[in-house]
């Protein structure tokens, strides 16, 4: 059946045979524009700092209350708390006193960054709580899984004291962003691209 295959597919080929020749062999096709694969926890922070930076057609959402600074509606923010440009809150974000999100952060819907708690070049995604205190630097946080971008190493934090997944919990236990995802709230994307984006690294980085 191989040598059938072989010897249909090869008529018409030239000797040495070519790339592209043969049906189902993968051909470049060249792309004009912006490409990010989402294959790391790195290319998600790249696909946030483009977006700020419009190197892409992802911008954030909300509206931009100073410069550089873009807040959705029903987002809380601390009155001794500090957002340093650029930056994204979005709907539900939770920011506490003495709190700093700063240099291309982005606070994802439903999160909540504690007293004191300082998140630096760093994702946040939604339903994610981080307890007062901490340092979250050059990161991708999810529920109670935080991803280091530098070092490329994700760790599993078991404590909720530290941070923890406040997702809605499903019939069977599990929690589920989908769930409480509101009509209208799409995160850093005016369409729902960033949310399709940050599944689909989620999916490869943390599992079901």
């Amino acid at each position: 059946m191989e040598s059938e295959w072989f010897g249909t597919a090869a008529i018409g080929c030239t000797l040495p045979f070519r790339y592209g020749e043969f049906p189902g062999l993968p051909v470049p096709c060249p792309i004009d524009g912006y490409v990010n694969r989402l294959t790391s926890a790195g290319d998600l922070r790249r696909l946030v700092q483009d977006g700020f930076l419009c190197r892409c057609e992802v911008r954030p959402g909300g509206g931009e209350i100073k410069p550089g600074i873009w807040v959705e509606d029903g987002a809380l923010v601390h009155r001794l708390a500090r957002l340093v440009a650029p930056v994204y809150l979005g709907s539900r974000t939770n920011i506490g006193a003495s709190a700093v999100v700063t240099r291309f952060s982005n606070i994802e819907h439903h999160s909540k960054v504690g007293d004191g708690t300082i998140v630096d070049a760093s994702s946040v995604l939604p339903f994610t709580e981080l307890a007062s205190g901490l340092e979250v630097s050059r990161s991708v946080v999810e529920g109670n899984t935080l991803v280091d971008v530098r070092r490329n190493l994700a760790l599993c934090i078991r404590d909720p004291k530290l941070i923890r997944d406040t997702a809605p919990v499903t019939r069977g236990g599990a929690p589920s962003r989908e769930a409480g995802r509101e009509n209208g709230t799409l995160g850093f994307a005016y369409s729902s691209f960033f949310y399709r984006a940050a599944g689909r690294l989620s999916e490869v980085l943390f599992g079901d």
